[in-house]
C-alpha cells in the first residue's frame, strides 16, 4: 500500500457534445461511483435544484451549461457521442461545484451509464484519490511511489502540485 492516501474513487469519463440551438457545445461525460466520488466532490452538496442521479438514464448538470442551454429539470438532453451515436437522457438536477471550467464542461451520470455509453464494459478511465490532509504537499511523491507501484507505461499518474504550478507558487509565497 501507498502511505498518505485517503479516499479513493474510479471514474469513466469521455469527450462528447451537446447539441445548443444552431451549435455544438463539447462536454465531458464523467461516469461517477456516487458513494465514492461524493466524499470527494460533494456532489450531492452541490446539487442547487433537482436531485441526485436515480436511474442509469439520468444526468446532472453544471450551472453555466444549464445556463447555455436554457434546459430544465426532467427535460430530455441528447448526448451525441464521437462514433455518431445519440443518447437521450433525462436532466435529474442543476450543480454547482464553484469551478467554472467544470460546471461548464461536466455532465455527471452513474460510472455504468458512461461505460454504456463510450462501450468501455467493464473498464474505466481514471482513479481519483485525495491524500491525508497533512501531507497535501507530499502529492507529487506519494504520485511518484505509486507510478513506480503501477510500473505501467500506459497508465498517467497526475498530482495536483504539478497541474497547479501557478496556485502552488502562490501559496508557497503567502506561507
Amino acid at each position: 500500500g501507498v502511505d498518505g492516501l485517503d479516499k479513493i474513487s474510479v471514474t469513466a469519463a469521455g469527450n462528447a457534445s451537446v447539441p445548443n440551438n444552431n451549435s455544438i457545445l463539447p462536454i465531458l461525460v464523467q461516469g461517477f461511483d456516487f458513494q465514492s466520488a461524493d466524499r470527494i466532490y460533494g456532489i450531492s452538496e452541490s446539487i442547487y435544484q433537482g436531485k441526485q442521479i436515480q436511474s442509469l438514464k439520468q444526468v446532472l448538470i453544471g450551472r453555466s451549461l444549464e445556463e447555455e442551454l436554457e434546459v430544465e429539470i426532467g427535460d430530455k438532453l441528447p448526448i451525441l457521442t464521437p462514433d455518431g451515436g445519440v443518447n437521450l437522457f433525462e436532466v435529474a438536477g442543476f450543480y454547482d461545484l464553484g469551478i467554472e471550467s467544470i460546471n461548464r464542461s461536466w455532465v455527471i451520470t452513474n460510472l455504468v451509464a458512461a461505460q454504456r455509453l463510450f462501450g468501455y464494459r467493464d473498464r474505466i478511465t481514471g482513479i481519483i484519490m485525495t491524500v491525508d490532509q497533512d501531507r497535501l504537499f507530499d502529492a507529487d511523491k506519494i504520485a511518484a511511489r505509486i507510478e513506480e507501484a503501477v510500473d505501467n507505461e500506459d497508465i498517467e499518474v497526475t498530482n495536483w502540485k504539478d497541474q497547479n504550478e501557478e496556485l502552488l507558487s502562490g501559496l508557497e509565497g503567502q506561507s
